[in-house]
């Protein structure tokens, strides 16, 4: 539905089932523009991989891989030059947590959501450590959603609930300061520096070629993309590639040393080694715990 000339605002019952809670997960990709709207719901978005512009109540900022980023009803928000962007959408409605919402608004750090005010939440950047956790618990929401089992509202209820929770808890955790005034500016410079990433990270990939890339010299380029992305270029890349290399772990039957290779490690015994510190576990592990998930 739309109220007067502004941007579009969605309709809730064409999200939620009429006899049931009104929480949901769901999977999208976003390529290209998705325009000004905003919605009388909750929505907590994780990106799962690519990268977009992202427009919220007049501010830009860039998403990429492990953002998450909440959106409270009635804030205008849009997504710009989207690029293979795959992003996992948890909607609700307040009732959704019945007598729950009460103790959830009580706790230390609520008002990230839950603020009347409105304003930017900022977006919290996961480590890599962090990911599977929070994809984990989406996925058990949308089984949930959709398994249609005895005791499912209730469940719906506390598995929505202590995602909440978690939310909170990244955010304390986390640096959610909003995006600079520099950020904006620099902005199309980013983003021609990660599609470079992208498309050519299983290579040797050098920080200065990235730099020239996006048009910037390379010092210069490395403050700036530190500034917006919370991290210098060179971690960024190796982050890039173990993200990679856990969907390749998930995924496929390849080795660990097959992984390693395509995913930018030309080293295994390196690849391991920075695997474990990042993931908190071997490669090894890793595919083993997607196997028993399985």
């Amino acid at each position: 539905m739309n109220t007067g000339g502004g941007p579009p605002s969605l309709d809730p019952g064409d999200f939620f089932p009429e006899d049931g809670i009104p929480v949901t997960v769901m999977d999208a990709e976003h390529h290209g523009r998705v325009w000004l709207h905003s919605h009388e719901f909750y929505e907590i978005v994780y990106i799962e991989r690519g990268f977009s512009l992202h427009s919220y109540e007049n501010t830009t900022a860039i998403l990429s891989a492990g953002d998450l980023f909440i959106i409270r009803p009635g804030e205008v928000h849009a997504y710009t030059a989207a690029h293979h962007t795959k992003l996992m959408n948890l909607l609700f409605l307040p009732e959704a947590l019945g007598p729950l919402i009460d103790e959830l608004r009580a706790l230390p750090g609520a008002s990230v959501i839950f603020s009347e005010e409105g304003g930017r939440f900022g977006r919290v950047r996961l480590d890599l450590s962090e990911r599977p956790g929070v994809e984990e618990a989406l996925r058990r929401i949308r089984a949930e959603e959709l398994g249609h089992r005895a005791g499912a509202k209730l469940n719906l209820r506390l598995l929505l609930a202590g995602f909440l929770v978690a939310l909170i808890r990244f955010a304390r955790d986390h640096d959610i300061g909003a995006p600079g005034p520099e950020e904006r500016t620099y902005l199309p410079n980013i983003r021609r520096a990660l599609r470079h990433i992208e498309e050519h990270y299983a290579r040797h990939l050098p920080v200065r070629e990235i730099a020239q890339a996006s048009g910037l010299l390379p010092d210069y380029f490395a403050r700036r993309f530190r500034d917006i992305l919370g991290a210098p270029p060179a971690e960024y890349l190796k982050n890039y590639r173990l993200a990679e290399a856990m969907d390749m772990l998930a995924e496929t039957d390849l080795s660990v040393a097959q992984v390693a290779e395509g995913s930018g490690f030309p080293d295994p015994a390196n690849f391991s080694r920075q695997f474990r510190l990042c993931v908190g576990m071997s490669p090894t592990e890793f595919k083993q715990r997607q196997l028993i998930k399985l």
